[in-house]
């Protein structure tokens, strides 16, 4: 039976080997001086294995793969890339450094879509109940805050800058929390009862729907 390819899959590979040939991370002494841009085999010792085992996944996808085992690839993918740059900015910073910044840069956020891409379009073809969607969701929530938790990603720019000023950053989050959730609220409040009172006033729907 020839193996038949998959248009979807094709597209996926194409972003996500253009994101392994692009620099993974942006390599800065300090806040001033430009980056240095850093593949993936440029960036870790383990970074060419890394690489073809990358490649591997995304030219494998171009061909149609049963949607649990292209759910699971792509999953093991994205969690693959994620510590990648951990490790990378881990690797390139030295020790003690509290200047040196080291950032995600293209080629991670073009794999990182490759591979959330592979994802979503494994769980259209598998179109689970609702309550496996919101197990498949809680289990990404949970590996996210894992992920955060352990520590593997203390070393990138942005988790840096967060440590040092946590106070700030907690509380503009708290501000912005306020303002999002606080204008749902006011139009929950106005939009509500018009909609309850348009619905339940024939006279009034028809000459809005007129309007």
């Amino acid at each position: 039976m020839r193996a038949r390819l998959d248009r979807p899959g094709l597209l996926f590979a194409v972003i996500g080997l253009a994101g392994l040939a692009l620099p993974l991370v942006q390599f800065k002494p300090n806040r001033i001086v430009l980056g240095e841009g850093l593949s993936l085999t440029a960036a870790l010792p383990q970074g060419l294995l890394l690489t073809l085992a990358l490649g591997a996944v995304l030219v494998a996808g171009c061909l149609r793969w049963p949607p649990a085992l292209r759910l699971a690839a792509g999953a093991a993918a994205l969690l693959t890339v994620l510590l990648a740059l951990g490790a990378a900015a881990t690797h390139l910073t030295p020790p003690d450094n509290t200047l040196a910044r080291v950032a995600p840069s293209v080629g991670f956020w073009l794999m990182v879509l490759a591979f959330t891409l592979m994802l979503a379009d494994a769980l259209a073809r598998m179109n689970p109940a609702l309550w496996l969607r919101w197990l498949i969701l809680a289990g990404v929530v949970a590996a996210i805050g894992a992920v955060l938790g352990s520590g593997a990603l203390d070393g990138v720019s942005v988790m840096r800058e967060y440590a040092a000023r946590q106070d700030i950053f907690l509380r503009e989050a708290r501000a912005h929390l306020t303002l999002a959730f606080g204008s749902l609220a006011l139009a929950l409040l106005i939009g509500l009862p018009l909609g309850v009172a348009l619905y339940q006033a024939r006279r009034l729907r028809g000459r809005s729907c007129q309007c």
